[in-house]
């Protein structure tokens, strides 16, 4: 499985360029070993783009698409609507585009206590399993399938 991060830096931080890669990576070889995403390991390329953008970008990009009139951490557009269309789609899959706002993660991990990379890394999980079709804004048990899964990967990385 090869996993093709896109990173579009805007803010001009290739360290974090780097690290946004990395992490992406990391956190989908993390996913393919949760049962949901035994169907990883047989695709032959994952792609996913992801663009750090300034609040006033992202900010704009949120009232567009959800009518929310400030900025957020971060925007994700799936290419599917599930996983089951993922897992019947080619060897190779386009899972879409996310959009971060360093600026935005910095002051959530002021917010909540964490190491700007600590914010960062949970984000980044938080959009891609957005573009696997995880939705916490559509219920109580979707909110919750979402928390369980990212609470999963993040105990493992301590």
């Amino acid at each position: 499985m090869i996993i093709s991060a896109a990173i579009f830096d805007r803010c001009r931080n290739p360290g974090l360029a780097r690290t946004a890669r990395r992490m992406a990576r990391s956190i989908f070889r993390e996913l393919a070993h949760e049962p949901e995403f035994h169907f990883l390991h047989k695709k032959k390329k994952i792609l996913i783009s992801i663009s750090l953008v300034k609040n006033s970008e992202i900010q704009q990009l949120n009232k567009t698409y959800r009518r929310i009139k400030k900025p957020t951490n971060v925007l994700s557009f799936a290419e599917y609507k599930d996983q089951k269309a993922i897992a019947s789609s080619p060897s190779t899959i386009d899972l879409g585009d996310m959009v971060i706002a360093p600026a935005v993660v910095k002051t959530d991990a002021e917010k909540f206590k964490n190491s700007f990379y600590q914010q960062f890394f949970w984000t980044t999980l938080h959009g891609i399993l957005h573009t696997l079709g995880y939705d916490h804004e559509r219920g109580a048990r979707g909110k919750k399938q979402m928390e369980a899964l990212e609470n999963r990967i993040l105990a493992r990385r301590t």
